[in-house]
């Protein structure tokens, strides 16, 4: 892991249905106040790298790009 503005950053996270998930814009320095959803399913790819996901966002079912996808490991993320 590496660190940036004292928080830690992972290097690569594989994702699965049911992951908790931030999403944002990998640029986006700003990391609060960012919709929380569920992975609903991989649309495309193999959640590794260059895919698709279905995210379940305030209600709705969004179908969001790989690199827009956060994991949440605590509930002190969000």
């Amino acid at each position: 892991m590496y660190t940036y503005d004292g928080h830690e950053i992972r290097q690569s996270v594989i994702l699965s249905s049911g992951d908790l998930v931030q999403v944002r814009a990998a640029t986006d320095i700003d990391r609060t106040n960012k919709p929380i959803g569920i992975i609903i399913q991989c649309k495309y790819g193999f959640g590794i790298s260059g895919e698709d996901w279905i995210v379940f966002v305030n209600g709705k079912l969004l179908e969001i790009p790989g690199s827009m996808i956060w994991p949440l490991e605590s509930y002190y993320e969000f």
